[in-house]
């Protein structure tokens, strides 16, 4: 079975987001990739990988002494 990878304007679509911003992101080493010589691709994984690097915790729970007046405000 043939491995599936995106280029940069096709995973940014997958991902729904700039293009811009995943170039800075994989400039940067933020963010998981293939280099093919000279060429930057995506796996499934790797893009499974980068959803994951962006999950947030819920504050549910969390004491609200030190959290930033929107932090606080979205906490209830």
């Amino acid at each position: 079975m043939p491995i599936k990878l995106y280029t940069f304007a096709e995973a940014a679509e997958q991902l729904h987001v700039p293009e811009t911003w995943l170039r800075k992101k994989a400039s940067a080493r933020a963010v998981p990739f293939t280099r093919l010589g000279r060429h930057i691709r995506f796996t499934e994984e790797h893009l499974t990988s980068i959803v994951g690097v962006g999950e947030q915790q819920a504050l549910v729970g969390l004491p609200i002494q030190g959290l930033s007046r929107r932090a606080r405000r979205a906490a209830g």
